[in-house]
């Protein structure tokens, strides 16, 4: 056996296909968490708003980032990887070569997610909060062994 066909083997052992989520699902997903996070942040609200935490445009700002980003890191690090939305769904984020997300990459995500037009990436080859942590989203399907 030659070299190449050790190599040609040991590369085909090591692809996975994924099935990954459609931009229709992952828009669905999109939604549902927002809602989960507007919901947290309302209901916070009617608590604060006596205090004057949330009365100047600032503090909603900073309050709905807290949020989003602690929803985010904490759901899909319990979860391995799953927001409410993809667990409604059956997707899962995963990084880019098939492996779970540490807390590390979710947090990058999660902060990936607030750059400036960020929502508009969607329109290329992948969006930033999954191109730039190195990342996908797949069906739940496709990946029976996690």
């Amino acid at each position: 056996m030659d070299n190449h066909t050790i190599i040609d083997q040991q590369e085909i052992q090591q692809t996975q296909e994924f099935n990954y989520a459609s931009n229709g699902i992952r828009f669905v997903n999109y939604l549902i968490d927002q809602v989960v996070i507007f919901l947290l942040v309302f209901f916070t609200a009617i608590y604060t708003m006596p205090m004057g935490l949330l009365t100047e445009q600032w503090g909603s700002f900073v309050i709905s980032f807290i949020y989003g980003l602690t929803y985010y890191c904490l759901i899909e690090s319990i979860t391995r990887g799953k927001s409410i939305g993809k667990l409604i769904t059956g997707t899962r984020a995963l990084k880019s070569d098939g492996e779970l997300p540490g807390f590390g990459d979710i947090l990058k995500r999660s902060l990936c997610r607030y750059i400036p037009f960020e929502v508009f990436s969607i329109f290329f080859d992948a969006p930033w909060h999954d191109s730039i942590p190195d990342m996908m989203v797949v069906k739940e399907s496709s990946n029976e062994n996690i």
